[in-house]
């Protein structure tokens, strides 16, 4: 399938490369392949859009949204190695595990990176909901 910005994508291709042009360490985009490129921006779409932390609707045009997209792609670029490993551990049950003084404790696999998170804040699913306590007499 090829990449189509509203259904599977927010972002372009040449926006990503606009975006990782100035990214220091991500000269290794550029010598990517546009198929390859397209596969990890769907990907990354896909992790995103499938997350039920988030409300994101397929015709959202929002830079953050794009920026998250194109992060989480050259997360997922970076680290699919690990990803894998990481994912097969957690689906044969394994939430912890310690070799030697290295330890690790997984809540859930996370393909969506820390700063892809922080840019998708604001659709997150319940967000503007004011969610408070209160106390009647």
């Amino acid at each position: 399938m090829a990449l189509t910005v509203g259904t599977n994508s927010w972002v372009t291709v040449v926006e990503s490369n606009l975006y990782l042009a100035d990214k220091y360490g991500a000269s290794e985009w550029v010598a990517l392949t546009t198929p390859v490129k397209e596969q990890l921006l769907i990907t990354a779409f896909y992790a995103i859009y499938s997350d039920p932390d988030y409300t994101i609707s397929l015709s959202a045009t929002a830079i953050l949204l794009k920026s998250a997209q194109i992060e989480t792609a050259w997360y997922l670029y970076e680290n699919n190695d690990d990803i894998k490993k990481r994912t097969a551990l957690q689906s044969m049950g394994v939430i912890e595990f310690q070799i030697g003084g290295f330890k690790e404790k997984y809540a859930k696999a996370d393909r969506i990176p820390q700063i892809a998170k922080n840019m998708l804040e604001g659709f997150v699913a319940d967000a503007g909901i004011a969610l408070f306590e209160r106390e009647l007499d």
